[in-house]
Formats: structure tokens, sequence, C-alpha cells
């Protein structure tokens, strides 16, 4: 498996099973995954699909909102920043209304892993998504037993796991030169 494996709007996925290799779900799981970028949602959509999950996309909190009241899902992948009702916005009225549906909030906002947990989020990524971890947490996430995932509990007691590799950190050194990494 190819760890280094990363999807962006920039950088098209490979959608080889042996890059983006998980265990297949034991039966068809389904996700819903809301990204205001249609790259990100055809990319992500296609890789969940050859992982053997059944993935349903829309463009905006909103949309989110209205296909998790009407239909079952298994798991949610949430962008922050949409235009409209925006992730924050969704995931606060999702805590209240299914608060068992386990969400990962997928983002290219820095630092949001203390908001996005004292939301509810059961863990969160930053964009470019490391599709290896994506699919594994995935995987752990629909596959315990709703008592382990679901918790109404909001803030620093629910469970909560930041699923993003180390980065690291860049500063401007000279203008001839470019970026160091520190």
């Amino acid at each position: 498996m190819n760890t280094a494996t990363q999807v962006s709007a920039e950088n098209p996925i490979p959608t080889t099973s042996s890059t983006v290799a998980c265990a297949t779900p034991p039966e068809r799981k389904r996700i819903l995954l809301a990204d205001d970028s249609p790259q990100i949602r055809e990319s992500l959509s296609k890789v969940l699909r050859n992982a053997g999950y059944h993935v349903t996309s829309v463009a905006h909190g909103g949309q989110a909102l209205d296909r998790a009241l009407e239909e079952e899902f298994d798991l949610l992948l949430l962008d922050l920043n949409m235009p409209g009702m925006d992730g924050w916005e969704a995931l606060d009225h999702l805590a209240s209304l299914k608060p068992t549906l386990p969400v990962i909030i997928i983002t290219a906002q820095p630092d949001q892993r203390d908001w996005a947990q004292a939301e509810g989020a059961r863990a969160l990524m930053e964009k470019p998504l490391d599709l290896p971890l994506l699919l594994q947490t995935i995987h752990n996430l629909t596959t315990q037993s709703p008592g382990n995932v679901a918790s109404s509990q909001k803030g620093p007691s629910a469970p909560f796991r930041l699923a993003a590799p180390e980065k690291k950190k860049f500063r401007f050194s000279d203008p001839h030169r470019g970026w160091k990494s520190s």
C-alpha cells in the first residue's frame, strides 16, 4: 500500500486497488460525501466505490442535512468551507438530529481539531487527504458496533481521532530561494 497517496483538487487520485487497498466492508456501507469541489467529490466517490462503499455526494451542507434526514447513512464525510450552509452549521444540526451518524471532517483549513471534536465529529483529516488513512478510518468507524461509534456527547469526553499525518511547518526565508522547512 502506498501511504503517500493523497487527494486534493489539484492532484487527481489513482484508483487502482493496489494503491488504495483497504479491507472490503463486510456489507456495502453507505457514505454521504459533502464537498463543494466537483473534483474532490468525483475523485473521492470513485475511490470509495472501488473500496466497496455506496456513495452519495452533495455540494453543500444544506444538501447534506437534507439527504441525511431522508436516507440512512453509515458515515458522513464533511468539508467545512462550502457555500450556503457550511460544514460547521450542518454538523451542528446533525449532532442533534442524527447523533449516531459518525462524521469525518475533511478540510483544507488548518487547526480545526478542537472545534471538530467539540462539535461531535468522530475524526478530522486535513487536505490533501492521505487515502489509505482515510479508508482505514472509514472502515474502523463503519465496522464498530453502534454503541462504540455513536455518542450524543459533545466536547472533550466524546471519542475523537485526529487522522492526519505529521506535516512540516514552512517559513519564508529568502525571496530568491523560496520556502524552507523548519
